[in-house]
C-alpha cells in the first residue's frame, strides 16, 4: 500500500483529532492514574478486572467515557487510513459507522446474554468484549501520529505494524473470552464458540473483507 501524506487533504482535522487525543489521554494520567492503570492492566489481568468491575462508581465510568471515545476516534482513522481516503465526508460516515457498529455489538452482547440465561453477567461480557478493542486503540495512538505527521514516510511500515498487532490482540482476545467464559463462569464451549463468532469473528471478517475486497 502506497504512503500518503495529506497535508493538502484535511490534516488539520486530523491535526486537531490528535490533540484532542492527546488531551484525553492527559485527564487519564493526571486525574485517574490508578483506575487507567488497572483498567488496561485487566487485558492480562483477572484480577485487575475483578477490581476495575468492584470499583463499579462514577470516577470507573468517567474512565469508560473516555477510553471509549479514543476508541472510536482511533478506530474511524485507522479504517480511514486503510481506505485511503482522508476526506471530511469519509472521516463523517467512517464515524458514524464505528459508533453504529459498536453500539450493535453492545447491544448484541446485552440479547446474548438473555438468551442465555446469564443477565447477571452483562456487565461483565461488555466490559471484556470491549476490552481488548480499547487497549488497541490506545496503544497505536503514537503509530497514527507517525503516519499523519513524520517528516519521514514509515506509512507502509506503520500500516503494517498495526496489522499485525490488531491481528494479535484480535487472536489474544478470543483466547481471553474462551478462558474466562469456560474456566471462570463455566459455561458451554458451544456457547462460547457461538457468542465468539457473533460477536467477533463474523464482524471482523466482514469488515476486513470491506476493506481489502
Amino acid at each position: 500500500m502506497e504512503a500518503v501524506k495529506n497535508i493538502e487533504l484535511n490534516n488539520e482535522l486530523y491535526f486537531l483529532i490528535f490533540v484532542f487525543i492527546f488531551f484525553l489521554l492527559s485527564i487519564l494520567k493526571s486525574r485517574y492514574k490508578d483506575l487507567s492503570k488497572m483498567f488496561f492492566l485487566s487485558t492480562f489481568d483477572k484480577k485487575s478486572s475483578a477490581k476495575f468491575l468492584k470499583k463499579d462508581n462514577v470516577f470507573s465510568e468517567r474512565v469508560n467515557y473516555i477510553i471509549n471515545t479514543i476508541l472510536i476516534f482511533n478506530i474511524s482513522i485507522l479504517l480511514l487510513i486503510l481506505k485511503e481516503d482522508y476526506s471530511y465526508s469519509n472521516f463523517l460516515k467512517t464515524l458514524s459507522f464505528v459508533i453504529l457498529f459498536y453500539c450493535i455489538k453492545y447491544f448484541i452482547v446485552k440479547l446474548l446474554c438473555n438468551i442465555f440465561n446469564v443477565g447477571e453477567l452483562t456487565k461483565f461480557s461488555i466490559f471484556h468484549t470491549f476490552l481488548h478493542d480499547k487497549f488497541f486503540s490506545v496503544i497505536i495512538t503514537p503509530l497514527l501520529i507517525i503516519y499523519f505527521f513524520s517528516i519521514i514516510s514509515f506509512n507502509d511500515y506503520i500500516i503494517y505494524l498495526c496489522l499485525i498487532v490488531l491481528c494479535l490482540i484480535v487472536i489474544y482476545k478470543l483466547y481471553w473470552i474462551y478462558k474466562i467464559l469456560s474456566n471462570t463462569i463455566g459455561i458451554s464451549t458451544v456457547y462460547i464458540i457461538l457468542y465468539l463468532c457473533i460477536t467477533e469473528i463474523i464482524p471482523f471478517s466482514l469488515i476486513a473483507k470491506g476493506i481489502f475486497y
